[in-house]
């Protein structure tokens, strides 16, 4: 099905580089929603340019997980789904905070942006169907990127910060180890 789809695609787009195909078919229904969900925005609030072909503010109505992903799942399939996943989120957070030390505090703060971005999203999606984003930012200039909102830059800032602190108290530990016998 996928190589089919691909061939299709780069039969029909002769001029086109690979990995302008490659952005267009996960870009396509199949597997986020549709290129609209990405790039256009709602005509009913413009968006604000913030910094050119950087950053902008634009409104947008996301059905799906993370950068539409999965939004074109019927109704009766993506919300059970996604509330459920979300639930068992939270509750895998909330149980991994419990085991963190109350002195490492920077885990406990990544733990806690993470379950308030979850929670956030996950209120909107029960409340709305969707959730609201509205930082359409680009990283790369050909690139298309998902448009975000503030509980999604709480998730990233957790999940940085986590890696953070492992890859940090990894290193501690590695050289906090003495040197084997007979070294």
């Amino acid at each position: 099905w996928a190589v089919a789809n691909l061939t299709r695609l780069f039969q029909l787009r002769g001029e086109v580089s690979a990995s302008q195909m490659l952005r267009d078919f996960v870009w396509s229904k199949h597997l986020v929603g549709g290129p609209d969900f990405a790039s256009q925005p709602d005509l009913r609030w413009p968006p604000r340019v913030l910094i050119p072909g950087v950053l902008a503010l634009r409104y947008a109505e996301n059905p799906g997980a993370a950068g539409g992903l999965l939004g074109w799942l019927p109704p009766e399939i993506k919300e059970p789904l996604f509330n459920i996943t979300g639930a068992l989120a939270l509750l895998f957070v909330v149980g991994l905070s419990l085991q963190v030390p109350r002195q490492n505090t920077p885990a406990l703060a990544a733990l806690g942006l993470f379950a308030g971005g979850a929670a956030s999203n996950g209120l909107d999606r029960i409340l709305h169907g969707y959730v609201v984003d509205f930082l359409d930012q680009r990283w790369y200039p050909a690139a298309v990127s998902p448009t975000l909102n503030l509980a999604d830059l709480a998730i990233l800032a957790g999940l940085g910060i986590l890696l953070g602190v492992g890859l940090f108290q990894t290193r501690r530990k590695a050289k906090a180890k003495p040197p084997a016998a007979g070294a």
